[in-house]
Formats: structure tokens, sequence, C-alpha cells
């Protein structure tokens, strides 16, 4: 069974990266908005304009509880 369910709040524990041209640092809200049948996450993410991303296969490891 997965950690988190649909529409959890979690924070990112990635490293910096970029996603759909947007800096994501460590520590950003989010929400679960799938749970893939391999065990990762989709994640719902609002960038500072508040415009939603879905970031696809986020691994469990790279989630944490907000």
């Amino acid at each position: 069974m997965a950690a988190f369910q649909i529409g959890d709040k979690v924070k990112l524990a990635k490293p910096p990266h970029i996603f759909e041209g947007v800096i994501i640092m460590p520590g950003a809200p989010g929400e679960i908005k799938e749970v893939n049948p391999d065990g990762s996450y989709q994640l719902l993410y609002y960038d500072r304009e508040m415009m939603p991303h879905t970031m696809p296969n986020i691994a469990e490891n790279e989630i944490q509880k907000a």
C-alpha cells in the first residue's frame, strides 16, 4: 500500500530542479493527484503565479508529509 493517498499535502524533498520552465526548490508544497501502479506519484504543484503543474513519476523518497 502506498504511503500517501490522493489529496495528501506534501513537500518536495528533491534537490533544486527545473520542471516546465519553473525552478522547483526543496520544501515546495504539493498535493498527491494520483498514485501510479508502480508506486510512484503524480504531484500537483502550483507555481508563484498559481499556475498548476502535474509532476509525473515522483518517487516516495522525493516527498514528505507537509
